[in-house]
């Protein structure tokens, strides 16, 4: 599925609003069993240019250097590029598509250990999760774990652990039609390099992941297949490009 990214830019007083919205998308949990559960992600402060919704900082970087100079960017040449985020907010909408079930959904916080190109990972953090399964061992000759098992959560991945800290959890049991909004706000001004972010997918200190799981309630076996979440997010960003006579704090 195609994903685009809407980008917003205005000027006020140096600082450039940045804003990447997503398209509605509709994920499938529930299965012929009714029994697997589903995963989908957005994050803040990505860098990594595979993945679209997770490049952020790359496209920021970017465009601020092509709005400046008016030519293709050079990406040796924004090596040395800086620039300060003041703000950053994130806002996730659930939206329970299904007329009969209920949906659970909780949102993972998560945050890199170390600088990272997680190795085997698809260009999406779910997807690092979910292949994050691939490489646990089976125990006792008992089939491995996945992503899609009933009840299944990050705390149960021993790769991802190993690369990922969750530091917070939200959570929301969605009616029939019901919504809920999460949201994440980053108040802090950051400084970054692009010498730094340009050299992984996942910056310790910088990336803020929300990994989300969903599972319909009560769902009858053969009857119904699937359960459908509509997931929308919009992620806003307050930045300013350091100009090289400027001096500055040390940049992440």
């Amino acid at each position: 599925m195609v994903r685009t990214i809407n980008r917003v830019i205005n000027s006020r007083l140096g600082t450039r609003q940045m804003t990447f919205t997503s398209p509605n998308e509709l994920i499938a949990a529930g299965g012929v069993a009714g029994n697997y559960q589903a995963w989908g992600s957005s994050s803040l402060f990505g860098s990594n240019t595979n993945a679209t919704r997770e490049k952020d900082l790359f496209t920021i970087f970017s465009e601020l250097r092509e709005e400046e100079h008016g030519v293709p960017v050079d990406l040796n040449a924004m090596n040395t590029d800086r620039l300060t985020i003041q703000s950053a907010n994130m806002e996730m909408n659930f939206r329970n598509e299904d007329q009969v079930h209920a949906q659970n959904v909780i949102v993972y916080t998560v945050v890199p250990k170390f600088d990272t190109f997680p190795s085997g990972y698809t260009a999406l953090l779910h997807d690092a999760f979910a292949n994050g399964f691939n490489a646990t061992e089976s125990i006792n000759g008992k089939p491995k774990l996945n992503a899609a098992n009933w009840g299944v959560s990050p705390f149960d991945n021993k790769k991802f652990c190993g690369e990922f800290t969750v530091i917070g959890s939200r959570q929301y049991q969605l009616s029939p039609g019901e919504s809920a909004t999460f949201s994440y706000a980053h108040r802090r001004p950051k400084q970054l390099t692009y010498r730094r972010i340009g050299n992984a997918n996942y910056t310790r200190g910088n990336f803020v992941g929300f990994l989300y799981r969903l599972q319909p309630i009560g769902m009858v076996p053969a009857v119904q297949v699937t359960s459908n979440m509509r997931v929308q997010w919009r992620k806003t960003y307050q930045v300013k490009r350091i100009e090289d006579n400027e001096s500055s704090a040390t940049a992440l």
